[in-house]
């Protein structure tokens, strides 16, 4: 018989890295489906690691491992560009959505979702 292993049966750590890997396949997909730049607001453009970073804090501050886990999949989608293009505060620095879809930031995420996925346990510790 096989045996079907629910979300009751899955560690706290296999819990934050579906949230952190379905974060990062959504935001994907909205990047492929909807090829618009976020807004700028004073003349900063908004991306996604900042709401990030802002639910980061508030994860950890409210130990909420989901909102923890979302917002490191929010940060970690990004860091490959912000890495290659800086943090993007001024438009002439990006070409918009197209960095996204380079195979250096789609190597630059796997790989860093590899790392996610190896030190999950110790990320969901910090919690």
């Amino acid at each position: 018989m096989f045996k079907i292993i629910g979300f009751v049966n899955m560690m706290q750590g296999d819990y934050f890295f579906l949230f952190f890997l379905g974060t990062i396949a959504i935001t994907r997909l909205l990047l492929v489906s909807h090829k618009m730049a976020g807004p700028t607001i004073l003349g900063l453009r908004v991306r996604h690691y900042m709401p990030g970073i802002v639910l980061l804090v508030f994860g950890f501050l409210t130990n909420n491992l989901t909102i923890y886990a979302i917002s490191l999949g929010l940060i970690v989608d990004e860091i490959p560009v912000i890495l290659a293009k800086g943090p993007g505060h001024k438009d002439e620095y990006w070409r918009g959505c197209e960095d996204y879809h380079t195979r250096w930031s789609f190597a630059g995420v796997l790989i860093l979702i590899l790392l996610v996925f190896i030190f999950r346990s110790y990320i969901v510790g910090l919690i």
